[in-house]
């Protein structure tokens, strides 16, 4: 009997010290992850939030760490269970249960491409690859229980050395190749668990009691109720954890971690300020027959214009205009990319958010309203307006915002002041609106003789940039002065698409967040005779068109949503408190600035910032734990906003059918919690064409593990009432649970539903499976650069899809999938691209395309390939923008950049 107890006592024992070597490891490798995450965000989040981030760190490592290390103490006490014999060979068998995923991963991953999976018994050579790691690591533990036995003095040295290791891998997952490749992410999670456990078994490695069963409970529960205080109660913490962490993001995909407090509509019930109520507004200005000249300048930031408060000297005659002009401080651009800005602008409507609802059809642009009154209008402007989605504004393009007279084409500012100039003279018009776009400040920034920024031969980006804006600025005062002389009663607009970034938020250039380096524009409004004055509050693009119409006396259309800026250039103003909030989206974020505060958030709401402007012009005090009551106010009335969106435009697909159901409409914007209202609307809509819809919405939402059950159920049932629908069911939960595999390689193969078929043959690509390769080749055809081309790009590189070459070679003829086509080579590495490589790395005009490739370049093997360090060398000495140049350095000395 004693024996018995004897025995469950060390048994109990050697779990205890299992677990502790689990929860040491586990949460030095998560405090590592957090602690640089909290040093990226450092001014972002508060003291104690740090604290909080740190326990979050230390509570899913710890977690994850006493699963792996008590796997491997299981392993090591069946063995030792045996006997002398079975205790001396099980130190060999914890380290192999430790390097478990990462050898799983390594060994399986090698034949993840589509050519590769082709092998005959490719299977049985990962199982082979699997076993030859797990042996060598087997007999790696044995030689370290030899030598580190006795030897304590030198398994401190080598315990603190793997513990640098691990800090270092943890530091490298956060900053080499942020959210791209996540196998590259995953792998270097799972190793820096497994040397961190290593590292604390080299620590704990004799037998101590079941006493220190109580320290690992402690090192466990203790940051754990801190952590999941901090998840349910901190919108910052949450952000931190999925938005910059790298390990620790992955280890919480995979618990059911617990949802934050969404924002209540009960916020509604507390107003910010008087801005939201109604109030009688003075009557603005009017110009009735007078000239419009809407000038818009690429790139702008309004903080490198002298009227704005910079230093240089970019913007004497802007400034001149300035002082004699409305200034509005805080304008917002609807989206920061081009097409979107200035489909929003000369139409008043939200177009990044309408083209979600419904296609771009029915629009009508401020140009025919004005024709139809009588004035004659004229445009100039690049083909680079419609870069981006260009085929989802293909009526605008097509018709060239329904302008007569067009001038579409690449031109220096100056020939293009010559260019209107000559309009004017030859048409003259009895009275125009006229919409110029000058590109110079956009990527890449060329230096201007005479316009000299920085030292000399040593202009940085900053300073060319700055020096594309001066040289805009005297080709815009020459513009000026003869309008002035010319044209003395026109009223000038000027504005910009978009901003953009120098590293403000850890990016470059434009297109990807909502901060104010991107989203903000300069907007001058000179109406001749008018007070010239300075408002500080919040005003949009959309308000450019119904302020023009309101200057000159023609009524607004009933469906332009933009604001009559009119009140605020009057000689008596309005107060600033009355202005409407402002609203922008990029992607999957949306964003809301009222009362001088911004609120940036996810669709799904779940991850948000919030950010008080008047205090902290540079975004970097992220207020949402300190003041939930106002980011509740304004979330509700982006909610309001939203459902705005659809009421004005009547989305209804027939007049029988009443009101768009609200899951439809959240689902056609992306959010992710429309889909508990979808699942419901498969099987009990009203309307046939609502039930397919709403079926085809949930296969394109985000995978949601929390609802994979109900869909598969709901995909299985047979109760979806069309074929069609039971086919995007199916999607959706293959996409969601990984289940009914044959059914979705089928539909990927359907000719009759190619937008269905694209998306199971996605839904199979992002699971690893090669079955739809062809259709994802077949659809890059007809790119464009949509979103859904891009993924399937990515889902090519992701195969190893040797067979996509040819097509990928042929998309890099487009421009707004040319930096995926790059991304998706560098996964390929097929010699047959290297001279598509080298000619982006050498001319191609965008500059994080040009760094792309060089990275790329860096990971082939330039022994082997001599004509890459050839061309690498030849673009390092004409290239100018820093991140190329810096992309370029690194894979000369070998190494791909970050």
């Amino acid at each position: 009997m004693l024996n018995q107890t004897n025995r469950l006592y060390a048994a109990a024992g050697a779990f205890a010290t299992w677990a502790l070597v689990g929860g040491l490891g586990g949460a030095f490798a998560g405090l590592g992850d957090a602690a640089f995450a909290a040093a990226r965000l450092w001014d972002q989040i508060d003291g104690f939030r740090r604290v909080e981030l740190l326990a979050l760190g230390a509570a899913l490592g710890s977690g994850a760490g006493v699963l792996l290390a008590v796997l491997a103490g299981l392993a090591s006490s069946i063995a030792q269970a045996s006997g002398t014999t079975g205790r001396r060979w099980g130190h060999a068998l914890w380290p192999p249960v430790l390097a478990a995923p990462v050898l799983w991963y390594a060994a399986f991953a090698v034949f993840s491409g589509p050519q590769a999976q082709r092998v005959p018994g490719h299977q049985l050579v990962s199982v082979a690859l699997l076993v030859a790691g797990l042996v060598t690591c087997g007999a790696l533990g044995l030689v370290v229980a030899r030598w580190l036995g006795g030897r304590m003095g030198f398994r401190y040295v080598m315990a603190a050395a793997t513990g640098v290791f691990v800090l270092v891998l943890c530091w490298s997952n956060g900053r080499i190749l942020p959210r791209l490749y996540p196998w590259f992410h995953q792998a270097l999670s799972a190793l820096s668990l497994a040397g961190a456990l290593v590292a604390a078994r080299m620590l704990v490695f004799r037998r101590p009691n079941l006493r220190i069963g109580l320290g690992t409970l402690v090192l466990v529960l203790v940051p754990g109720a801190m952590a999941y205080r901090a998840l349910t109660t901190s919108r910052q913490v949450r952000f931190a954890l999925f938005d910059k962490t790298a390990a620790l993001g992955t280890y919480a995909r995979f618990l059911p971690l617990p949802q934050p407090k969404r924002f209540s509509p009960r916020a509604l019930a507390k107003p910010m300020g008087p801005g939201l109520t109604a109030s009688a507004l003075p009557e603005g200005p009017k110009r009735p027959g007078a000239d419009v000249v809407l000038i818009t300048i690429d790139a702008l930031r309004p903080d490198h214009m002298g009227a704005y408060g910079y230093q240089r000297p970019t913007t004497p005659r802007l400034d001149a205009l300035a002082a004699q002009s409305t200034r509005f401080e805080r304008a917002y651009t609807q989206a920061p990319h081009t097409s979107f800005a200035t489909t929003s602008m000369l139409t008043g409507k939200y177009y990044p958010t309408l083209l979600r609802l419904r296609s771009g059809e029915g629009g009508e642009p401020v140009t025919s309203v004005l024709r139809r009154y009588g004035w004659r209008t004229a445009a100039f402007y690049p083909p680079a307006v419609f870069f981006v989605d260009g085929e989802k504004l293909a009526m605008f393009r097509d018709s060239a915002f329904q302008f007569e007279y067009v001038k579409v084409e690449f031109l220096a500012a100056a020939l293009r002041v010559e260019q209107i100039k000559e309009y004017f003279e030859t048409v003259k018009p009895e009275r125009a609106f006229l919409w110029v776009h000058f590109f110079e400040p956009h990527e890449p920034y060329e230096a201007h003789e005479g316009h000299d920024f920085g030292a000399m031969g040593k202009a940085n980006d900053k300073d060319r940039y700055d020096s594309e804006i001066a040289y805009t600025d005297q080709a815009v005062g020459q513009l000026l002065a003869y309008l002035k002389d010319s044209r003395p009663n026109a009223i000038v607009i000027v504005s910009a698409d978009h901003g953009e970034e120098f590293d403000e938020h850890g990016g470059r250039y434009h297109g990807t967040s909502l901060y104010d380096e991107q989203v903000r524009v300069p907007l001058l409004i000179h109406v001749p005779g008018a007070r010239p004055r300075v408002v500080g509050g919040q005003v949009e693009l959309v308000d450019v068109a119904p302020t023009m119409l309101s200057l000159l006396e023609i009524p607004l259309p009933a469906r332009m949503k933009g604001t009559d800026l009119g009140p605020w250039l009057s000689d008596q103003g309005a107060p600033e408190t009355l202005m409407p909030p402002a609203f922008a989206e990029v992607e999957d974020k949306r964003m809301i600035v009222a009362d001088r505060h911004k609120l940036i958030c996810a669709r799904n709401a779940t991850l948000c910032q919030l950010f008080d402007l008047a205090a902290d012009p540079n975004e970097k005090h992220d207020l949402i734990d300190v003041q939930p009551q106002r980011a509740e106010a304004l979330h509700a009335l982006m909610e309001t906003w939203l459902d705005e969106q659809g009421r004005l435009e009547m989305l209804t697909p027939s007049p029988t059918e009443g009101a768009l159901p609200k899951a439809i409409q959240q689902g056609r914007l992306g959010e992710v919690q429309a889909a508990a209202g979808l699942c419901d609307l498969v099987v009990g809509a009203p309307s046939s064409d609502f039930g397919e819809e709403a079926a085809r919405l949930l296969a394109t939402l985000p995978p949601q593990p929390a609802l994979a059950a109900r869909v598969t159920e709901l995909a299985d049932a047979g109760a979806v009432k069309s074929s069609r629908a039971s086919a995007w069911m199916r999607v959706a939960a293959y996409a969601a649970a990984g289940s009914g595999h044959y059914e979705v390689a089928a539909i990927s193969r359907r000719t009759d539903a190619p937008e269905l078929a694209l998306r199971a043959a996605l839904a199979l690509a992002e699971r690893g499976q090669v079955d739809g390769e062809a259709v994802l080749i077949g659809s890059l055809r007809a790119c464009n650069g949509t979103p859904l081309c891009r993924r399937a790009i990515a889902a090519l590189g992701a195969l190893r899809s040797r067979a996509a070459l040819p097509a990928l070679h042929e998309t890099m003829a487009d421009v707004n999938a040319r930096l995926d086509v790059v991304q998706a080579l560098g996964q390929l590495q097929d010699p047959r691209s290297l001279p598509v490589l080298v000619q982006a790395l050498r001319h191609d005009e965008r500059v994080p395309v040009r760094a792309e490739a060089a990275k790329v370049l860096s990971r082939y093997p330039q022994a082997r390939y001599p004509q890459i360090r050839a061309a690498l060398r030849q673009a390092a000495r004409s290239e100018r923008e820093p991140p190329v140049s810096a992309a370029i350095a690194k894979a000369l000395r070998g190494r791909a950049g970050p």
